[in-house]
C-alpha cells in the first residue's frame, strides 16, 4: 500500500490507523532522508534540506532509491509514507501496490503543519502555499514531483474532517480492497 498526498494532509495519521488496525509495518521513505542527514551531521532536518538529499539521492542511485530501499523491509503488508517522485509509486504499482491520496484543502493542511511544530514548518500560509508550488511540478525525472504521484494514486480520501471519519474511510477502502484486520 503506498500513501501519497500534500504535507500534512493525513499521511502518517492513516498509515498509523493501518499499523494498528490492520498490520501493516511502516516504510516511510521522509524517514528514511532524516536518517541519512542525522547520520551524515548535516543539519536540522527541515524540508528544503530533505528535498535537497532525497534528490540528491535519487539521482545518486536512481529515482525510485527509496521504494526500492523499502522493499527490503520484512512484512507482507507493508504501507509506505512520503513518496513524492512518480517512479517511486510506479515502483510500488509493479509489485502489486494500491496507491491511495490523503486529500485535504491547504488551508486545513497548514493548520496541521503549524499543530506538529516540525523543524522548518513555522512558515506563513503563503509561504507554505509557494513552497508546494515549487514541488508540484518538475522536469528532472530524480526531483520531486508532487502533480505527478497524485495523478497516479487509485483511490483519494478527503481528510478535512474529524479522525473518526477518516478511519471510516480507511476502513470502508480496506473492505473494498478485500484486507482483513
Amino acid at each position: 500500500m503506498g500513501l501519497v498526498g500534500q504535507p500534512s494532509g493525513g499521511k502518517d495519521t492513516a498509515a498509523a490507523y493501518l499499523i494498528d488496525k490492520y498490520g501493516f509495518v511502516l516504510v516511510s521513505t521522509s524517514d528514511m532522508i532524516r536518517d541519512y542527514i542525522a547520520k551524515n551531521n548535516l543539519g536540522e532536518p527541515i524540508r528544503t534540506l530533505m528535498q535537497e538529499v532525497a534528490n540528491k539521492l535519487r539521482l545518486e542511485n536512481g529515482p525510485d532509491y527509496f521504494v526500492q530501499l523499502g522493499l527490503k523491509t520484512v512484512g507482507n503488508k507493508l504501507v509506505f509514507t512520503g513518496m513524492r517522485n512518480p517512479s517511486e509509486v510506479a515502483t510500488l504499482k509493479k509489485v502489486g501496490a494500491t496507491i491511495i491520496e490523503i486529500s485535504a484543502p491547504i488551508e486545513v493542511r497548514y493548520q496541521r503543519a503549524i499543530a506538529r511544530k516540525r523543524v522548518g514548518e513555522n512558515v506563513s500560509l503563503e509561504d507554505f502555499r509557494r513552497i508546494e508550488e515549487k514541488e508540484f511540478e518538475s522536469t528532472d525525472p530524480n526531483n520531486q514531483n508532487t502533480g505527478a504521484v497524485l495523478k497516479m494514486a487509485d483511490h483519494t480520501i478527503i481528510n478535512d474532517g474529524s479522525l473518526e471519519e477518516l478511519y471510516q474511510y480507511l476502513d470502508l477502502l480496506m473492505a473494498q480492497l478485500g484486507v482483513k484486520t
